[in-house]
């Protein structure tokens, strides 16, 4: 007997539903496109927690790191941006 923990929604379970849906399609429809797919920070992370509750998928080592690398980038990014144009924004009370 497996147990899976959801949110109220189902989100976890809907949104890896929508992911595997499109990688699907995608492979089947658009061959060449396919690896546009693999490119999704977030679809590592949704595919380690169905493997996590569901025990379905499997864990990718090299998305997770894909993932964790992708979301330093932007982070700092982020922040070199935010350094940059702080001293024009308006802060009021």
């Amino acid at each position: 007997m497996k147990l899976a923990i959801f949110d109220i929604d189902g989100t976890i379970f809907r949104s890896s539903l929508v992911i595997e849906l499109v990688r699907a399609l995608v492979k089947e429809k658009m061959p060449r496109f396919a690896w546009l797919v693999e490119y999704n920070p977030l679809a590592y992370i949704i595919e380690t927690s169905r493997y996590m509750l569901l025990n379905i998928g499997h864990v990718s080592v090299q998305g997770i790191s894909y993932t964790i690398l992708f979301t330093l980038v932007v982070f700092f990014v982020g922040l070199l941006v935010f350094n940059k144009t702080e001293k024009s924004f308006i802060d009021t009370v």
